[in-house]
């Protein structure tokens, strides 16, 4: 099978790294997949689970999901924030990464050009193209046996994952738990980043479901009567940040009881919109901090049964001075808090 992926080499990953004598960066010792031989794709992964690896890094540089969706742009951009964030952080006693295999990203750049100055029904259509992009890839990984851990793009790569993570493991469905100040279950009117859970839960692959950092303004009523017919619970970030009728831990504890009895494996969402100040997709001078979101991450991540990691909709330049340092920073310290969290560095 053919796949678009463009896949970082050692040189490719190492114009991230900025050296320092006496120090060690995760990019000078994280291990890429490929190595400059001409291999398959599944080999690879393969070989890489057999080397140690347990999780899979891969980018998704496109903002066409937002776009298609009313929303900003700027998603695209988040990957490579990550990436010079991420490969200059320390590969020290607390972080090793030797678990960790870098993948690349898959190829989106000709559907990104495709989308400039378009309407929303091309862009819905090549959002689906998008979709056929991303979900052999995601299973090819879960199929070898790694965790993915997607990182850019719009929340419209959700439908995706899910799918490819379903596909790979040969089973039924799984279930999710997201944290996003809107949730994204609106109804289908083609592809977007605010339908990929529910395009994903009327196919019968998402089959649990819960939010958490929802913003009781900025979610559509159909949304939250299709989340009620769904059984599936949400938090919002009113009731835990601004009545204060609930602890946030006390709400990640009602998350994790109710997706621990699903007994189904667990997708961990982030969409960065949810965060007070961050450059996003649909940046919020409210919500959640860092912190909570760091911690949201620790606790879904130490408890669950893990299907896979998304941090979604961060958008460097909508602040121009710092959005690529707040982003990539950000994205990083996520990164790093699951892999510490589920034992994978």
């Amino acid at each position: 099978m053919t796949y678009r992926l463009i896949l970082f080499s050692e040189e490719c990953r190492n114009q991230y790294v900025m050296s320092r004598t006496g120090e060690v960066k995760v990019g000078e010792v994280l291990p890429v997949l490929y190595r400059g031989e001409a291999v398959e794709f599944s080999a690879a992964l393969r070989e890489a689970k057999k080397a140690g690896a347990r999780c899979a890094i891969l980018g998704i540089p496109e903002d066409i999901g937002p776009r298609a969706s009313c929303g900003r742009g700027g998603a695209h951009e988040g990957w490579n924030a990550f990436l010079r964030a991420f490969l200059n952080t320390q590969a020290n006693t607390f972080f090793s990464s030797t678990s960790t295999v870098l993948i690349g990203e898959v190829e989106l750049q000709d559907l990104q050009e495709q989308s400039e100055g378009q309407d929303l029904e091309t862009l819905r259509r090549l959002c689906g193209e998008v979709d056929k992009r991303v979900f052999p890839v995601i299973q090819e990984i879960v199929a070898a046996g790694l965790i993915p851990i997607v990182i850019g793009g719009g929340h419209n790569n959700a439908y995706p994952i899910i799918k490819g993570v379903v596909a790979g493991r040969n089973i039924a469905a799984i279930g999710c738990c997201n944290c996003d100040a809107h949730a994204d279950f609106r109804r289908y009117e083609g592809r977007h980043s605010g339908n990929g859970f529910r395009v994903a839960y009327e196919e019968g692959i998402l089959t649990a479901y819960a939010a958490v950092g929802v913003h009781e303004s900025y979610i559509s009523g159909e949304a939250l009567e299709a989340l009620g017919r769904a059984a599936f619970p949400y938090h919002t970030f009113e009731s835990t940040h601004v009545r204060r009728e609930s602890q946030f831990e006390e709400v990640l504890s009602h998350v994790e009881r109710y997706l621990l009895d699903t007994n189904l494996p667990i997708g961990i969402e982030c969409d960065l919109d949810a965060i007070a100040y961050m450059p996003a997709s649909a940046a919020t001078p409210t919500g959640l901090s860092v912190e909570d979101v760091a911690h949201y991450v620790h606790r879904m991540s130490s408890v669950l049964p893990v299907a896979y990691l998304h941090v979604a909709e961060g958008a460097p330049c909508w602040d121009p001075d710092a959005g690529e340092r707040y982003v990539g920073r950000t994205i990083s310290l996520l990164v790093s808090t699951f892999l510490k969290a589920h034992a994978c560095c």
